[in-house]
């Protein structure tokens, strides 16, 4: 058992976990839910594997594209808080 730890996380290791996961969990407020990995895996899968992989190799995990798009709360906002941060 011990050994298995020296060897890359897997495609398959990655997938069985996420897939055991609710559909419906979500880290924070402003998490994606597990079911949007699930339905679009097929898209996403190798990238989100590459992500842990680099995760597990590196001890950091770096979302160097990302876009976050400001949805307002209110019809007229004030302040950041007034948006919702979609990524």
């Amino acid at each position: 058992m011990h050994d298995q730890l020296h060897f890359p996380v897997t495609v398959e290791e990655v997938k069985n976990t996420l897939f055991s996961i609710h559909s419906y969990k979500a880290p924070e407020s402003y998490g994606f839910q597990p079911t949007l990995f699930k339905t679009s895996w097929h898209i996403v899968g190798n990238n989100v594997w590459k992500m842990v992989l680099d995760a597990f190799t590196s001890g950091s995990i770096t979302l160097a594209h990302t876009l976050f798009v400001p949805i307002m709360k209110i019809d007229i906002p004030h302040s950041f808080k007034d948006f919702h941060l979609i990524s």
